[in-house]
């Protein structure tokens, strides 16, 4: 489900660049106003789901979710919360589950402010899904593999190709994938994003 916040986008929301962020998604606006509030749904409880995620040895799930907010927090321009969720990953990624808890204490400082700001932009409220696109891709594995390609390098033009594809994917079986892989490259999430496209990929394979 698509939202739109209520409030406009500010000058200067710290800890966000907004001029940076600006650049990073072509001056647009609505968008970046958009993400600023999906930002805080989607990483509200990051810090208890990246404890729980620890603590119940589910080491590559919490190495996911400190990549995502790593990745939304550059697109973004929150410096040193990319900073903190980075410093976060790799450690995890060197297997340093025990160490990492004064990390994640350090990415808790940087998250809450970040929360904050984005929070003060305003509520959200639901806006009906567009329609289909109407014309049919005739191959879809290669449509799907070049989707895969722009979101693993985080390009926000991810989100303009899967809305191209949209249309040909539903109705086949796969809509709660083809769902899920939509509203996480509206969240910025791409890991997740790219998650979901290789389990429409296989879908499509079988």
């Amino acid at each position: 489900m698509q939202i739109i916040p209520v409030s406009g986008l500010p000058d200067v929301l710290p800890p966000f660049d907004i001029a940076s962020a600006l650049s990073r998604i072509n001056d647009n606006s609505q968008l970046l106003l958009k993400l600023l509030v999906m930002f805080v749904d989607t990483y509200s409880s990051t810090i208890p789901t990246l404890r729980e995620h620890i603590s119940q040895g589910r080491h590559g799930d919490a190495i996911r979710l400190a990549h995502s907010l790593k990745g939304t927090a550059g697109i973004l321009a929150a410096r040193e919360l990319a900073a903190a969720a980075s410093a976060l990953e790799q450690l995890l990624k060197e297997g340093e589950a025990v160490a990492s808890e004064s990390h994640i204490d350090e990415l808790e400082r940087e998250l809450a402010p970040a929360l904050a700001a984005a929070s003060s932009l305003g509520r959200a409220t639901p806006q009906a899904t567009p329609p289909p696109a109407s014309s049919e891709i005739s191959d879809l594995p290669g449509a799907l593999s070049d989707l895969r390609i722009s979101i693993a390098s985080n390009n926000i033009k991810a989100r303009k190709i899967f809305a191209h594809l949209r249309g040909s994917l539903l109705g086949r079986g796969m809509d709660t994938q083809v769902t899920d892989v939509g509203s996480r490259l509206d969240a910025l999430d791409f890991s997740g994003a790219l998650l979901s496209v290789d389990e429409l990929l296989r879908s499509i394979a079988t």
